[in-house]
């Protein structure tokens, strides 16, 4: 116990981020895991979740809703699955929509899907292994990988 004690200590005072070291995060209010395969979900992208909930709200009505959303670089898949969530918390069924995630990451894409079966929402979000930009590459996104430092 002492020894990995010690182990995780050293990790944190070696500036790993905390949620790598317990292997999940915390994002508007869910429990997502995390690891060195997606970036750690970050307090200041909620405001992503926030924003577009109160577009949903204000647009859609909850009988015959038909979202679509796309996450371009899901990662931990945290913006698309707490969207989800609260979309379905809202009352809104999606009937022909799509909540999709896509990044050129493997890995990334596990973490994701696993975040989105233990959410209980891996039956609305499908996930796509591929490079968006390289596809769609006139298209302008605007997203959370703009905090970025280049």
């Amino acid at each position: 116990v002492e020894a990995r004690i010690h182990g995780l200590l050293t990790r944190r005072l070696n500036d790993e981020p905390l949620g790598y070291i317990v292997g999940n995060q915390s994002f508007w209010g869910l429990e997502f895991e995390v690891n060195r395969d997606v970036l750690i979900p970050r307090p200041c992208s909620e405001t992503l979740i926030e924003a577009s909930t109160e577009i949903l709200k204000t647009t859609l009505d909850k009988e015959s809703s038909d979202i679509s959303v796309l996450d371009i670089g899901t990662g931990s898949g945290c913006l698309l699955i707490s969207f989800c969530c609260e979309a379905e918390h809202l009352g809104y069924k999606t009937k022909n929509g799509t909540y999709l995630g896509v990044d050129v990451s493997a890995r990334a894409l596990n973490v994701a899907k696993t975040n989105a079966a233990r959410l209980d929402v891996a039956n609305l979000c499908d996930f796509v292994l591929g490079d968006f930009k390289e596809k769609y590459f006139g298209l302008c996104n605007i997203s959370r990988q703009s905090i970025l430092p280049a």
